[in-house]
């Protein structure tokens, strides 16, 4: 059978729960147990805590570290050195002319070579124009030529036809001359009184007037055949001049190369019919070619630019990696310095020449030619400086400043004077010694003094994490701030060069206590 369970009675109850009806030493044992004791707890591990720290052993701090930086560097370099100006341009004909014909006619033979990119030396056909019209035109002139010179030979004739009646007249007024003075003296020895028309007609006045008259009438004469013999002289010349005329005409209906050249375009065919206002084509010269070639202004101190067509310009490395490759290139030399700035960039323009610039020569056999509108990159020999160090431009830093690694292994941040800039490199003139070292590593904070290291073939070796390959005498703690102030600086390169890479001062992890009290907060 169950039993229920016993109800405690209500009186009891009652005075359980009514502080005032406990005896008053029970509130006492109560107290006692609920301020006291957890006192007494916390005093005692105070306690116990002051006896494990005074009795336990001390840790000493140690400085910082200064890990150094693993870099590369590479030698200064001071001599003389040239200044090599780099810049870019376009090829260009330095001869170009668009080819008309001196005649016109229909286009009746024309030359394999004639079509665009086609050579033709001085002097080849190019085209024929026909050429009957203008030989039966020679033919007539030289019949108009040879008609004039008769035409002249016979003025010759007549001229001295003329002047031998001058002659013939001038004897005869001389000898009518001396009848007349025969005349007189009869006259005279005969005394006799005649009239004045008897004594003209005895002194033989008719006589000496008609001959004077034919002497001037033959004058006039030579004149008239002189001034006729010169007209047909003109008149032969002036046929000899037409005949030479139709005879270039016919020579013009070839037409040829005015010089070594390369066809650029074709304007007609064959069977075309064309005129002097028609183009045949566009040849430009294969003998030289320039390169216009954009420099800043700053830049032309640097280049040597001719000043007259004897003087050498700078020379000229001309590249083209599109089309040759990066180590191909051909030679030229400054010729001219154009008289104005480009509109656009402000920059001087200068003329490079490039001799057989399609290596058609046999001493060019071989080398890269030039495409017309290419558009090049130069290297222009400038003039030498006396004593520089070549620095490349990734090693200036904050401005003209370089980073020395000093004889200490410790970085100097030193300012330097750039004499002259080029794309890839700068030539310095003050700031550095030979033999300096340049790092070459960038850093990421770089301070001045910070101590560096170099990259060797050990490096790998030596970069182990921390405490890998330490030796047992720096594996051990310090025994005294002193003592670690004064260890050497070797001590301190000792670091690995994965410590070196997170900066410099960075705090070493203190060493772990050693003996019972490492195990006291454990227990």
């Amino acid at each position: 059978m169950t039993s229920k369970p016993e109800t405690p009675a209500p009186a009891a109850t009652d005075r359980a729960a009514d502080p005032t009806l406990t005896p008053p030493g029970g509130r006492v044992v109560r107290l006692v147990l609920k301020v006291l004791l957890p006192l007494a707890i916390l005093a005692g591990g105070v306690l116990v805590a002051a006896h494990l720290i005074a009795t336990g052993p001390e840790a000493k701090r140690r400085p910082p570290e200064r890990r150094a930086r693993l870099v590369e560097v590479e030698q200064a370099t001071l001599g003389p050195q040239r200044a090599v100006v780099h810049a870019m341009g376009t090829v260009g004909p330095a001869v170009s002319v668009e080819l008309h014909p001196r005649v016109g006619g229909e286009v009746v033979e024309v030359s394999k070579e004639f079509l665009p990119g086609g050579r033709f030396r001085a002097g080849d056909l190019i085209l024929q124009i026909d050429k009957e019209d203008y030989t039966l035109a020679v033919e007539r002139k030289r019949l108009a030529a040879e008609q004039a010179e008769l035409a002249a030979d016979q003025g010759d004739l007549v001229l001295e036809q003329r002047q031998s009646a001058v002659a013939r007249t001038e004897g005869e007024l001389k000898l009518e001359i001396g009848q007349q003075d025969i005349a007189r003296r009869e006259y005279e020895l005969l005394g006799e009184d005649v009239g004045d028309a008897a004594e003209e007609l005895v002194l033989r006045q008719p006589q000496f007037h008609t001959a004077q008259a034919a002497e001037q009438a033959a004058k006039v004469a030579v004149k008239e055949a002189d001034v006729a013999r010169k007209a047909a002289r003109a008149a032969a010349q002036e046929a000899r001049n037409g005949l030479r005329q139709a005879e270039l005409d016919l020579q013009r209906t070839a037409i040829q190369a005015p010089f070594n050249a390369l066809v650029q375009s074709r304007g007609v065919n064959l069977g075309a019919t064309v005129s002097a206002t028609r183009a045949l084509a566009t040849l430009v010269g294969t003998d030289t070619y320039w390169v216009e070639v954009s420099v800043p202004v700053d830049q032309l101190p640097w280049i040597r630019v001719p000043r007259t067509t004897e003087e050498p310009g700078a020379t000229v490395r001309v590249f083209d990696e599109a089309a040759w490759g990066p180590d191909r290139f051909r030679t030229g030399r400054v010729c001219r310095l154009a008289g104005n700035l480009e509109e656009q960039g402000r920059m001087a323009r200068l003329l490079v020449s490039v001799e057989d610039p399609l290596a058609l020569a046999e001493t060019n056999r071989g080398q890269p030619a030039l495409l017309i509108g290419s558009y090049v990159r130069v290297e222009i020999e400038g003039t030498t400086i006396a004593s520089a160090a070549p620095v490349s431009r990734s090693l200036l830093r904050d401005g003209d400043r370089v980073w020395i690694m000093t004889p200490a292994d410790k970085l100097e941040i030193r300012p330097v004077t750039v004499a002259f800039r080029s794309r890839d490199h700068v030539l310095v003139t003050d700031g550095l010694r030979a033999g300096d070292r340049l790092v070459t590593t960038d850093l990421a904070a770089p301070v001045d003094g910070m101590p560096l290291r170099l990259r060797t073939d050990e490096s790998p070796a030596a970069e182990k994490p921390p405490g890998a390959g330490a030796s047992p005498e720096s594996a051990k703690p310090a025994a005294s701030p002193a003592a670690d102030k004064a260890a050497p600086p070797a001590a301190e390169k000792s670091v690995s060069p994965a410590a070196g890479t997170s900066g410099a001062g960075a705090e070493a992890a203190p060493a772990p206590p050693r003996g019972p009290a490492a195990q006291g907060p454990a227990q």
